[in-house]
């Protein structure tokens, strides 16, 4: 990550599983992609037979709204 953020990214995409909650660690992620430079980033959640769109899809398209990412719609 730290050999990635040193190329200065401009456009970063976050893919995480839909299944899973969203967690701090993502939060920090996404601020040290932002202090790199990366202004354009995007959540793009994967789904799966396990996934609960009423709650994890939510949760996810919460955290993207808080985070100010543009939400990428989910994908299986």
């Amino acid at each position: 990550m730290k050999q990635l953020l040193m190329q200065r990214p401009t456009q970063l995409l976050w893919q995480v599983n839909a299944s899973r909650s969203p967690v701090a660690e993502l939060a920090d992620l996404i601020a040290m992609g932002r202090a790199a430079g990366g202004s354009d980033q995007a959540l793009f959640a994967v789904t799966n037979i396990n996934t609960d769109p009423a709650r994890h899809i939510a949760s996810w398209k919460t955290f993207a709204e808080q985070q100010q990412l543009v939400w990428l719609k989910e994908s299986s």
